[in-house]
């Protein structure tokens, strides 16, 4: 049928037609924060609102991605105009059916003020409104995305009758609500990217992504693993960018409903492991003449003399383009990181930026411009490679057009030279400037009065913009994170543990004496586990005869075993003599000064209790080692009391 084969000519007289067999419709939006908010409503109402639009809460600006209020009142969203109602409005180009949904029809919508008018923070129509102010310049622009993202085991739901079905990310939720995210197992384990052989051990889910998100107009050009524990990567079908970020939000979505069917649980976060490379949302874009679609950011001829050897092959327009967005990049950082996670991606050796930089196919550089004679010129390009995969695509679309453009319309020049390959990334050769290290001191260069993203997007949607990423803030700044408890924890687990070894030993030696046999020390396993830091944990076959009940605890990817070594023995040896010596020579000096017989015997009688306690708690020596232990140091008292008494 043409109207399902084109999309794009649909008209509201064909959709009887196109549902004639379906009963219902799902639609949906995007948050800020890039998710999709939706709902199924019967065929009947779909029709009834499908030209004029229909009412939608307006929460979903006005709370974060797990549904908690903002902690400011925005302007858009807030309790005093009562989370009102915006306008939802049904974009038939959209259109396409849900293949793991039984083919339900879908159709994304944007959101406007109830008047009508363009809702500032409804990331679409900021997209929207970028790609009319490039239209009215005589440009279109194309795009490609590339998406990174951990996959993970979801384990089994703890309930009776769990079933396969079960182990999605509700599964995963409850186990992370009880266990440390290190304990939730990668799907594939190593660093194998690109690998042919790692897709066959989950080749069903690996092929159904790919064919499902075909079906789903999300087309994949390239599906492959990455470098990482169950790392995998797709590359989008290039195409034109507004379409493109439809595919790039859906493609996220699509992924995590069908991996939900294997068991298997999907991570878009900036930074899921300490470590190991992060997960990128890198773009590609250019520009296009809307009617004969040439390459406007391609030279037709190689320019003699360059500034630089880099731009050889760019246009005027395409360097002008380059400089904008380096221009702004700094201040438009919480778009393309735009949570606290982000930050822990953008570090140096990681094959991510760090300054604003740009270089010919630098793979390390903010910027990695894809030109002759390393490309065509028709496929003449720039790979933005600061933005996540948390980052919301139309967000990161939009903040490249703006700045870009905004560079061609002020004919910026190039502000910083371009880093040769091979130079690294924040290096003495690296003069651009560093990019911000967190969220917070990305959003306070966002909001500033002079802030270029003020220029490009409006007051209103940089201060709703700021608004939530201030909010994300100081969650963050709140929050009591496994980063301060588990060292504390992992103090007093250590006390507990050496205190219960000492005594279950002791009490176990005495037992054996009575039976006329000694057991020697047995020596504590080396093998080590990791264990919850809230949970003390066996190690062997016989827990009865376990001397650690903590062998170790993992904190920050690092095992900390509390077994006593060669050289924790030697420095408690030493400062057990520390001690001994320090109380031969404490009570010499208060009897040098107390008068009396009696004193002077209480004084001993004290500081002998004190040692015998020293000696039993902190060392595994037997009861007779202890007496001997004893009586000698008794007995340096004895004759140094005689000595200060003849003294007297």
């Amino acid at each position: 049928m043409a109207i399902t084969e084109d999309p794009t000519q649909l008209t509201h007289a064909d959709l009887p037609e196109l549902l004639k067999n379906d009963i219902s419709v799902k639609v949906g939006g995007t948050d800020i924060d890039g998710q999709v908010r939706g709902k199924l409503m019967s065929k009947k109402k779909f029709l009834s609102i499908v030209q004029s639009g229909f009412g939608f809460c307006s929460v979903v600006f006005g709370w974060d991605m797990h549904d908690q209020t903002y902690f400011k009142e925005l302007k858009i969203s807030n309790a005093e105009n009562g989370y009102r109602d915006i306008l939802a409005e049904v974009d038939l180009s959209s259109f396409r059916r849900i293949p793991w949904e039984n083919n339900v029809p879908f159709f994304l919508c944007s959101f406007r003020e109830p008047e009508g008018q363009s809702l500032s923070a409804c990331p679409r129509s900021l997209l929207e409104r970028q790609c009319d102010k490039l239209a009215a310049n005589g440009m279109g622009a194309l795009a490609g995305a590339e998406y990174e993202f951990y996959t993970f085991r979801a384990p089994q739901a703890h309930h009776d009758n769990a079933s396969h079905d079960d182990r999605n990310s509700s599964a995963t939720a409850q186990f992370l609500q009880e266990k440390p995210v290190n304990d939730l197992p990668s799907l594939e384990q190593g660093m194998f990217g690109y690998s042919l052989t790692r897709p066959t051990h989950n080749q069903d889910w690996y092929y159904n992504i790919f064919e499902s998100c075909a079906n789903f107009r999300c087309d994949i050009e390239g599906w492959h693993t990455e470098s990482g524990p169950g790392v995998y990567e797709a590359a989008l079908e290039y195409g034109g960018i507004q379409a493109m970020a439809d595919k790039a939000v859906l493609f996220k979505l699509a992924v995590k409903n069908i991996s939900s069917k294997y068991g298997i649980t999907p991570c878009f976060m900036a930074k899921p492991r300490q470590g190991l490379p992060g997960n990128s949302g890198h773009v590609h874009v250019s520009l296009c003449n809307p009617q004969t679609g040439a390459n406007l950011l391609a030279r037709d001829s190689p320019d003699p003399n360059p500034q630089y050897e880099d731009i050889k092959h760019l246009s005027d327009t395409g360097r002008h383009f380059l400089a904008g967005i380096l221009d702004g990049l700094a201040d438009v950082m919480p778009i393309v990181a735009p949570t606290v996670n982000s930050y822990k991606r953008l570090v140096e050796n990681f094959w991510a930026p760090v300054t604003v930089s740009w270089g010919l196919e630098h793979r390390a550089a903010s910027i990695r411009v894809i030109a002759p004679p390393t490309a065509s010129p028709k496929g003449t390009r720039f790979e933005v490679r600061v933005a996540g995969a948390d980052a919301n695509p139309y967000l990161v679309f939009a903040a490249i057009l703006a700045l870009g453009l905004r560079g061609i319309e002020r004919k910026l020049p190039l502000p910083i030279a371009p880093l040769a390959r091979g130079q690294d990334v924040g290096g003495s050769e690296d003069k651009g400037a560093r990019l911000a290290k967190s969220l917070k001191e990305a959003t306070e260069r966002f909001a500033r009065r002079e802030s270029v993203a003020r220029e490009v997007f409006g007051d209103e949607f940089v201060e709703h913009f700021a608004g939530t990423r201030e909010h994300e803030v100081r969650l963050w700044e709140e929050a009591v994170t496994d980063w301060y408890v588990y060292p504390s924890f992992l103090l007093l687990a250590s006390i507990s543990s050496r205190m219960s070894a000492a005594a279950r030993t002791s009490s176990k030696r005495r037992q054996t004496a009575e039976d006329g046999r000694r057991t020697p020390p047995r020596r504590p396993n080396r093998t080590a586990r990791p264990a919850n830091v809230f949970a003390f944990a066996s190690h062997g076959s016989d827990s009865a005869d376990h001397e650690h009940p903590l062998l170790s605890i993992e904190y920050g990817g690092r095992h900390y075993a509390n077994e006593q070594t060669t050289k924790e023995k030697r420095l408690e040896r030493f400062a057990m003599a520390s001690f001994g010596g320090l109380l031969i020579i404490v009570p010499m000096l208060i009897m040098a000064n107390v008068p009396g017989k009696i004193a002077s015997l209480v004084t001993s009688c004290v500081a002998i209790t004190i040692f015998a306690a020293l000696v039993t708690l902190r060392t595994k020596l037997g009861p007779h080692e202890v007496l001997a232990s004893v009586a000698a140091y008794a007995a340096v008292l004895v004759v140094f009391v005689g000595l200060s008494l003849e003294k007297r």
